[in-house]
């Protein structure tokens, strides 16, 4: 199962379109705040890819949720902007979150940084800013989950792997 994750549009609503093209196949499409005018428009040109979107810090008057859970093959994956979690400042807070709610993996945003790391049973994963990125290109993120794929995160050209877990990528727009 192929998830597109994006973060952090800040309402360009140029960026990401291209980028959900390139993977229409992807089973689900995650956004994480910040840019809701951007999540509207992924919604309404691919109608049939399910999108779980969150607001965030910077979505002023914005409906959607401050955190979503949902089950995929076999995960539970707690997605989040992360400003009410303390993303700036250490991930933490998303841990606290994720172990009380059962999820081993943990999507979020705020940060603009591309991280990966798993902590404890539990994949935390941000995929950087689609269009504002603080410390390497404009990115976007892939996971694959299913049995026999590799574990592993792309930041800024490094990569590491492991054997018997989701994979997880960070794409350069």
């Amino acid at each position: 199962m192929k998830l597109l994750v994006f973060s952090d549009s800040h309402n360009d609503i140029t960026s990401m379109p291209p980028a959900a093209a390139r993977h229409a196949d992807a089973a689900a499409c995650f956004f994480l705040g910040d840019g809701t005018r951007g999540a509207d428009v992924l919604a309404e040109r691919f109608p049939t890819m399910p999108l779980y979107r969150v607001r965030g810090n910077c979505d002023f008057g914005s409906f959607d949720p401050d955190e979503g859970l949902v089950p995929c093959a076999g995960h539970l994956i707690f997605y989040t902007h992360g400003n009410l979690h303390g993303a700036k400042s250490g991930t933490s807070g998303l841990l606290r979150a994720a172990k009380s709610r059962d999820a081993d993996i943990v999507l979020f945003g705020h940060t603009h940084r591309a991280f990966y790391e798993k902590y404890n049973g539990v994949h935390l994963f941000n995929p950087g800013s689609i269009s504002m990125p603080r410390g390497g290109p404009a990115s976007y993120g892939l996971i694959t989950l299913g049995d026999g794929g590799g574990e592993a995160c792309e930041t800024n050209g490094k990569s590491g792997a492991v054997t018997g877990g989701p994979l997880f990528e960070r794409l350069p727009l």
